[in-house]
C-alpha cells in the first residue's frame, strides 16, 4: 500500500515538473511547439515588477479577478506583459477598435530587461503583417458588439498559432483561455467578425518580433 503510494506521488510530482517546465520553455522551441497545441501555456502565477515597490500578477489583476470578469482585452494585456514584460500602455476600448486606439510609433520599455519594443499598427492589410506577439482585432457579430481580439503567439509557415480569452473561455487554471491553437492564415483571417486590423509590438533590436524578453 505505502509503494502504491509513493509511486502515485512520485507520478503527481513529475507531471506537476512537466507543467513547470511547459510554461518555462514556452518562449519558445519552435521545433516543438505543436506539442503545446490544446496545453494552457499562460501561467495564472506568474508576476512580474513593475518597479522596486510593486509586484503584479497580469493575469490575476487583469484577467482571472478584473472586476469586468474575463475578457478578451485583458487576456492580451496579460499575455503581453507575460511574454514581453510591458504595458500596452494605451486606452484599448472595444476589441474591435484597438488598432484604431493604439498609438502607431510609440514605444514601451520592458520591466525586467529594459528592451523597447515599437507599436507598429497595420488596418486594411489583408493580415500581411501579422506576426508573433501581435494582437489582432475582429469585428463585431449580431452576438458580440465588442469584437474580439487574439494574441498571436507565432506564425510559422501558413500556419497562425495564438492563444485566446473571454467570457466564454473561462478563467486560466480553470477554463480553456491561454490554450494554444492553431489555424491556417485564411481560416485565422477567416474568424467571426471579419478582420480588422493587427497591432504588433516588435523589438527595436531585432528584424522580426522576439518570442523572448
Amino acid at each position: 500500500m505505502k509503494k502504491n503510494i509513493l509511486c502515485i506521488f512520485l507520478v503527481l510530482v513529475m507531471l506537476f515538473t512537466t507543467v513547470i517546465n511547459c510554461y518555462a520553455t514556452i518562449g519558445y522551441n519552435i521545433n516543438a511547439i505543436d506539442s503545446y497545441l490544446g496545453v494552457c501555456v499562460a501561467d495564472a502565477n506568474t508576476w512580474y515588477q513593475a518597479d522596486a515597490n510593486t509586484s503584479k500578477q497580469p493575469y490575476k489583476v487583469r484577467y482571472n479577478d478584473s472586476k469586468y470578469g474575463p475578457q478578451c482585452v485583458g487576456y492580451v494585456c496579460a499575455r503581453l506583459e507575460d511574454k514581453l514584460s510591458i504595458s500596452h500602455g494605451f486606452s484599448s476600448g472595444d476589441a474591435k477598435d484597438i488598432p484604431s486606439n493604439a498609438p502607431n510609433g510609440e514605444t514601451r520599455t520592458s520591466y525586467s530587461t529594459g528592451k523597447k519594443y515599437t507599436i507598429e499598427v497595420y488596418k486594411n492589410d489583408g493580415g500581411s503583417h501579422i506576426t508573433a506577439n501581435s494582437w489582432v482585432s475582429f469585428g463585431a457579430t449580431s452576438t458580440n458588439q465588442y469584437g474580439h481580439v487574439i494574441y498571436v503567439e507565432e506564425v510559422i509557415g501558413d500556419y497562425v498559432y495564438y492563444t485566446e480569452g473571454g467570457g466564454s473561455y473561462g478563467k486560466i487554471g480553470v477554463g480553456t483561455a491561454g490554450t494554444l491553437k492553431r489555424l491556417t492564415k485564411d481560416k485565422f483571417l477567416a474568424k467571426s467578425g471579419g478582420y480588422v486590423g493587427t497591432v504588433v509590438f516588435r523589438s527595436n533590436d531585432q528584424n522580426s518580433t522576439s518570442n523572448n524578453n
